[in-house]
């Protein structure tokens, strides 16, 4: 209570706070008010506060609004202010700070990072009703400004009068009432200097109304009627992003030198009335449609319109409305800065700033950008809140092409083409879809390939090298089946919800083509599924696959697809294997797979791949496996799959004399705990091996012919590692038979190497703080194999890679488990 929690910043967010903090502080030097009261929440009282005396301040805001008389200074010391709550009947409406009646100047002393005030949000569900509280109301007091705050949290209440106060600007609320009650929301009633305006409420203006925003970053506000920034209100060198609702501005005056972009609206006014958006930026609005305007007059300014959109506009003077998306460096990491080369270096004009420089009060510049950077008086300047231009970066991003399904630092993305860029490489980026699983996705889509995400629907993605943009959409399920083997019945006429499932994944992999088509999902409850299948080619499968459909269970040993042996035992006549795939590119996620096991006899599809088949030739890529363990499955060849990509998945217990894997591709995947006698060529024979572990006796090879390779992988206590498979960065430990000269011989410190944990170590000596290591920590190579191309680089336990120095680290265990030797105690390091 009473202490600031650290902003969550993006990458030029400090240089924001920090620029606001010192165009605060400037202000505070120029003061011309007539008297100054202080405010200090952690030292203040406000029975014995005294004007002009900075040793005795006010501990709330509205104290000192209280004793001030109209054009006196406030100025307040950090802190969160979220105590006081005013009520006035007649604004029908609750505000932490009540300015009635004063012209008064409040500005913080040390700017918005550290001093907030803080409303409160009512617990309707759209944060609406009589519970709320905003941030300032401001009455009958024109000329009032507020300079140097974050505004956080503040809401309002509800009415259907489209014109009354208790239902505008969740933050800044500014109305002047005369004696007839007529309301006006004139933007130059208030001007909010230098804030952070975010996560506030509002039916009508979720931000401001009546008021003139300066130099302010307004941000994940939300308008449930229209203008989440703001109704009735103008804004000059103001960052407007992630904000929600029917409209982001709606209705003003003016939109100078801004770059609104990633928000759920346009800025839209009507026949009868006219926003100058001057000098700006408005792209990746309004979702789908990117109408981003309608009904404004545009100066040298950059939008887009869709073909055949009639935008109704007033006036189109030396503006772009089909501009590009790249402006900015990268929007998704808020990196404003201008591209050096784009569209907006030069678009605007800075002869027009004079028609909103002169509707502001003394001491408030329209000459300065958002970061603090002086604008030129003449001549062309840069579109948008930044001056500042950047080089074009030397290596690419991820660009998203569309809107409402994405999440990136937790944050949804609301627009089209939203980008972010890297000044680094190799670097990855975390995405989630907006359901997180729930119901859950197909797939993404990354350069025209479908790319699974883990569990929670999340995916890392790395751009490929210089200057390339790597394009990522989202593919929704055409339908979603359900199936559990404990409620479930197949002969249900639904399944296409929890309560109805089937009893067999078989029935409800079919459903889901035959009621969705292909880029269906099945959702399977926890259970054992060891009935329904069929024999496909003579051979009998639980689970046969021809379509592009996702198979998703509850996790390993959560979900178990089962096959049987022979009756005779063992593999042979009537035995069943777990999965058989024949078509398409969907994938079997979150299981374990058990038991599977293939007939007898001379090599052929009958006899590959106990607890997978692929059959679509050696491979094959397109089909996935994903998540799961696969244990105690027999087969001629390739015991645990035979073809396909098996991305975090645990092969235990297998059995094969010819290869456990064969002809896979392989990533971020555990072998282990395999006996000596049945490993016949090997552990992953014809593959390629990427970001795995692989732990065991044989006495055969661990991956080995020409052109196969081993990446970033670990090779534990395996009897040989020979052939002429190719190895990169790679580790093996306890391996008496070498002849891969590149891989480097070291301990890899696992957690646990006898108790099965291969996470790497990583110890502190809490005596003298020494640490130490393991090798495989950025022991790694950076891969940009073509093998790898659809693959979700996540680890085993679905982290993103580990790079250290850009080296990502060997093993399927990116990151490690610190331990901590304390003092008495002894840990033995090899």
């Amino acid at each position: 209570e009473g202490e600031v929690a650290p902003a969550a910043t993006p990458r030029r967010g400090s240089l924001l706070y920090k620029a606001l903090t010192i165009i605060a502080s400037v202000a505070l030097c120029s003061s011309t008010y007539a008297s100054v009261l202080w405010v200090d929440k952690a030292n203040g009282n406000n029975s014995t506060a005294a004007k002009d005396d900075e040793s005795k301040p006010y501990a709330t805001i509205q104290g000192a609004v209280g004793a001030a008389s109209s054009g006196d200074e406030i100025r307040v010391k950090p802190g969160v202010y979220d105590e006081d709550s005013s009520y006035s009947a007649t604004l029908e409406s609750a505000c932490r700070v009540f300015v009635n009646g004063k012209r008064l100047k409040i500005v913080s002393t040390d700017g918005p990072d550290v001093t907030h005030v803080v409303g409160v949000v009512d617990p309707s569900s759209n944060g609406l009703g009589n519970s709320a509280v905003r941030c300032f109301s401001v009455y009958n007091a024109p000329g009032t400004i507020i300079e140097g705050f974050t505004l956080r949290d503040g809401a309002t209440r509800t009415t259907t009068s489209d014109t009354h106060p208790k239902c505008r600007g969740g933050a800044v609320m500014s109305v002047v009432i005369d004696s007839s009650n007529n309301r006006s929301y004139a933007t130059t009633n208030t001007f909010v200097v230098g804030c952070i305006v975010k996560d506030c409420y509002g039916e009508r203006g979720a931000a401001f109304s009546g008021v003139t925003a300066v130099r302010c970053r307004i941000e994940n506000n939300r308008g449930d009627n229209s203008g989440c920034a703001g109704r009735n209100a103008s804004f000059a060198n103001c960052l407007i992003t992630g904000n929600r609702g029917a409209y982001t501005i709606n209705y003003g005056d003016c939109v100078v030198n801004c770059t609104m972009i990633n928000n759920a609206g346009q800025i839209l006014t009507t026949a009868g009335s006219d926003i100058k958006v001057i000098n700006s930026i408005v792209l990746g609005n309004d979702g789908d449609n990117q109408y981003n305007v309608q009904n404004v007059s545009l100066r040298n300014s950059l939008t887009f319109l869709p073909s055949g959109f009639a935008a109704g506009l007033k006036e189109n003077s030396n503006s772009i409305t089909n501009a590009s998306a790249y402006q900015c460096v990268s929007p998704l990491t808020g990196d404003w800065r201008i591209l050096r080369g784009s569209q907006a270096e030069t678009a605007g004009d800075a002869s027009l700033l004079e028609e909103i420089q002169a509707t502001l009060p003394e001491g408030v510049d329209a000459y300065i950008d958002l970061f603090g950077n002086e604008i030129p008086k003449t001549g062309p300047i840069a579109a948008g809140c930044c001056q500042t231009i950047a080089d074009p970066l030397p290596y690419g991003g991820v660009v998203f092409t569309d809107a409402g399904t994405v999440l990136f630092d937790g944050k949804k993305l609301l627009g089209k083409k939203l980008y972010v860029c890297t000044d680094t490489w190799p670097t990855q980026y975390t995405f989630q879809a907006v359901n997180k699983g729930n119901p859950a996705i197909y797939s993404f889509i990354v350069n025209g390939t479908y790319v699974f995400p883990t569990m929670d629907d999340t995916i890392y993605i790395s751009p490929t090298g210089m200057g390339t943009y790597v394009s990522c959409s989202v593919k929704l399920p055409v339908a979603t089946m359900y199936v559990d083997p404990v409620t479930g019945s197949d002969s249900t006429t639904s399944g296409a919800n929890p309560e109805t499932p089937y009893k067999t994944i078989q029935a409800a992999n079919n459903a889901a083509y035959s009621k969705g088509g292909n880029y269906s999902v099945v959702r399977a409850a926890l259970g054992d599924y060891n009935s329904g299948g069929g024999i496909t080619g003579s051979v009998s499968n639980r689970l046969t696959m021809t379509r592009h459909i996702r198979i998703l269970g509850a996790g390993r040993d959560k979900s178990i697809i089962r096959g049987h042996p022979s009756p005779n035992g063992g593999m042979g006549s009537y035995a069943m294997r777990c999965v058989y795939r024949s078509g398409g590119s969907g994938c079997v996620q979150g299981f374990t797979l058990a038991d599977g096991y293939t007939t007898s006899g001379s090599d052929g599809y009958a006899t590959r791949g106990g607890g997978v088949y692929c059959n679509a030739g050696n491979y094959d890529n397109n089909f996935r496996i994903l998540d799961c363990t696969i244990t105690n499955c027999y087969a001629v060849r390739g015991a645990a799959g035979f073809s396909g990509s098996y991305e975090r998945c645990h092969v235990v217990d297998c059995h094969s004399s010819g290869g456990v894997i064969r002809y896979a591709r392989f990533i971020s995947s555990i072998v282990d705990n395999l006996d000596d006698a049945a490993m016949g060529d090997g552990y992953n024979m014809y593959g390629r091996s990427f970001y795995s572990t692989f732990v065991g006796k044989t006495t055969k090879w661990v991956i080995n012919k020409a052109e196969n390779t081993l990446v970033n992988c670990i090779v534990a206590r395996c009897k040989s590692l020979t052939g002429p498979a190719g190895a990169v960065g790679c580790f093996a430990w306890e391996v008496p038979t070498m002849s891969v000269a590149s891989i480097t011989k070291a301990d890899p410190k696992f957690v646990d190497l006898d108790g099965g944990d291969y996470h790497p170590t990583f110890v502190i000596d809490k005596r003298d703080n020494t640490t130490y290591g393991s090798p495989t920590l950025g022991g790694g190579q950076w891969s940009t194999s073509s093998y790898l191309v659809g693959a979700n680089l996540a680890d085993f336990d679905g982290k993103p890679l580990n790079l250290i120095n850009g080296r990502p680290t060997a093993g399927a265990f990116q990151w490690p488990e610190v331990t901590v030797i304390k003092p008495g105690f002894i840990l033995m390091i090899q």
